[in-house]
């Protein structure tokens, strides 16, 4: 059975890599904690986004300066519970109605090659997005819907907030299977709509992934970028910095 989605006055976003100077640097498999030397400095538009590795006493001191909770991945937040007035599942189909008076209806696809799910997990309240996961046989997206309107926001992981909530960054790691990109994707929040604008695919640029991301304020985050080794028996991790400008 084929996925049906119906949509009313809904707009899809998904997000495209853009173009990236990098200078080269190793790609150390010995499975310790290691400080690197990755460096991206990015213009887009007005601004430019610096990445670079950092120190691990670096990457520990500006943790320690913040709410880990609140300015890390949303995966970790307390949401609202999604009630019966905004949502309904009738079999395996998910309907939702926004403010605006639209709906939009998602059903889950057959078992198989095909199979494609749809899980909500809860309402962000800061943001005004439902949240919900989007699962297949190769990975996972993460749907944030907007509740006003209805705009649909597709991310390949749970983003992590600026602590004014005007930007997000999304992490994905995955360097066994390789059922999802790897790299981060950074943009800005407007109105419940999340807008990329840049985004790094580790995978292609010297075989690494980010994780955990962090961010310190509303122009820097931190994060984890890891490395496996070919047997996949040893990861390294490195402590990396974004600075946007």
């Amino acid at each position: 059975m084929l996925m049906i989605l119906l949509l009313f006055a809904c707009n899809e976003k998904r997000h495209s890599n853009v173009n990236k100077r990098q200078t080269p640097f190793s790609n150390d498999s010995t499975g310790k904690i290691a400080s690197g030397n990755l460096r991206i400095e990015e213009k887009e538009g007005e601004r430019t986004y610096l990445v670079e590795d950092i120190s691990r006493n670096e990457y520990e001191e500006k943790k320690a300066s913040v709410d880990t909770i609140r300015n890390g991945s949303i995966e970790a937040w307390p949401m609202e519970m999604l009630n019966s007035i905004d949502i309904s599942k009738k079999d395996s189909c998910l309907s939702f109605l926004f403010d605006n008076k639209t709906t939009a209806r998602f059903c889950d696809s057959a078992s198989g090659d095909d199979f494609r799910g749809y899980n909500p997990i809860g309402f962000i309240k800061e943001i005004g997005c439902f949240c919900i996961y989007v699962d297949d046989n190769y990975g996972h997206d993460i749907l944030l819907l907007n509740k006003k309107n209805g705009d649909q926001n597709y991310l390949g992981n749970f983003p992590a907030l600026s602590p004014k909530r005007k930007r997000y960054m999304v992490c994905s790691y995955d360097m066994i299977a390789f059922n999802v990109y790897n790299g981060f994707e950074i943009g800005t929040i407007e109105n419940g709509d999340f807008n990329p604008e840049m985004k790094i695919d580790g995978g292609k640029q010297g075989n690494w992934g980010a994780d955990s991301p962090i961010w310190i304020s509303e122009n820097v985050a931190i994060f984890l970028r890891k490395t496996m080794d070919e047997k996949a028996e040893h990861e390294t991790v490195r402590y990396s910095k974004v600075t946007i400008k």
